[in-house]
């Protein structure tokens, strides 16, 4: 008989947490796991790459579902005033599962409908590095500490990576015994379209623009390395509330030639492939899908030293990263030094072999 499992998440647009969920979909064993997909909306780009064999449930009607789905105050007050921990009661899934997983992990509508769903064992992921996101994010950090008691309800707090764990369990020792690692799936390289990218040296850089991944500095960092008279170009593939401000500081600094902005793309590898250096300028990371994603594409890449970062350098392969000082001026000598060979494509990282002890850890857990 197969085991019933829940897995609930918000939506299905584009960012880590929706991509890792659906690679992790799509290695999970339908002969002996029957799996319900709960989504607040319905929608995003992804949606289509949900495996069929998934049953995607929802809370929200197409109405609710199109009007919450905008971007703008009207929607998030509706969206607040739907789902929220107390009104996670009117919606209560009365199927009994063997495993019910929060996988979005930091929506309280979601923590809730979890810890009151029928199910042996319940399980919740933490994608976040807290230490980053209390220090950079005020309204992040009042609503996780307000609600730091919903780890009480489940058995068990997945973290993604080592210093997830770390960090999560010197603020809050009281879990210790909870948190496991278990590193995100990771899809192999898909090419789809032939893409030919101009420069002779190609950046690229994956994220939303929010304050955590700073897109601002990356700019500046740009502009002295055009100013040293390297011959390069960053395409930056990514949309979010400051795509305006990054385009306008683009343009105030007569960028335009050499910054390329490309918004949301469903697949970063035809455009991944084509580059020789992924960078990111990143705040805080827990562990960051896109340096998988650009080891898999054969890509080097050069980061900050913020916490996440060294998870992923401990399993690259040699000459395909560089961890430098967290100031801009690092992490220009840092591109430099890529420019000239420190990095470069000469590397194999076995996405297979690193898939297989992640679900290992996983199917070990569920079982």
């Amino acid at each position: 008989m197969k085991k019933k499992i829940l897995i609930a998440t918000i939506h299905m647009n584009i960012g880590g947490i929706e991509k890792t969920l659906i690679n992790l979909l799509n290695n999970i064993d339908f002969s002996l796991y029957e799996v319900d997909l709960l989504l607040i909306v319905k929608n995003g780009l992804l949606l289509n790459k949900i495996p069929k064999k998934v049953n995607i449930i929802t809370p929200c009607n197409q109405v609710f579902a199109k009007l919450i789905s905008k971007q703008n105050i009207l929607s998030k007050i509706i969206k607040n005033i739907l789902f929220n921990k107390y009104t996670y009661r009117f919606y209560k899934n009365r199927k009994q599962y063997d495993i019910a997983i929060d996988y979005s992990g930091y929506y309280l509508f979601i923590n809730y409908y979890i810890i009151n769903t029928k199910a042996l064992h319940k399980y919740i992921y933490l994608h976040e590095n807290v230490y980053g996101a209390l220090e950079y994010n005020k309204k992040f950090k009042k609503y996780y500490i307000n609600n730091i008691n919903k780890y009480n309800y489940f058995d068990k707090i997945i973290c993604v990576s080592d210093s997830t764990k770390n960090d999560f369990n010197t603020m809050f020792p009281q879990f210790k015994n909870k948190t496991i690692v278990i590193n995100n799936v990771q899809e192999d390289i898909i090419i789809k379209n032939k893409i030919k990218l101009d420069g002779t040296y190609k950046l690229i850089s994956i994220g939303r623009m929010v304050t955590q991944k700073n897109y601002e500095r990356l700019i500046l960092v740009m502009k002295k390395l055009i100013d040293k008279n390297l011959d390069i170009k960053l395409y930056i593939i990514g949309n979010g509330k400051y795509y305006k401000k990054i385009n306008k500081l683009i343009k105030e600094y007569n960028l335009n030639k050499y910054i390329i902005l490309l918004g949301e793309i469903t697949n970063i590898y035809d455009y991944l492939t084509q580059c020789d250096l992924f960078i990111t300028t990143t705040r805080y990371e827990s562990f960051p899908t896109v340096l998988i994603e650009s080891l898999v594409s054969n890509t080097p890449w050069i980061a900050p030293n913020v916490k996440g970062i060294k998870d992923v350098y401990k399993i690259s392969p040699k000459n395909s990263a560089l961890v430098v000082n967290n100031d801009i001026d690092s992490i220009v000598n840092g591109v430099i030094d890529a420019y000239n060979g420190k990095v470069n494509k000469n590397f194999k990282f076995d996405v297979k072999e690193y898939n297989k002890k992640v679900l290992n850890k996983f199917y070990k857990l569920i079982k």
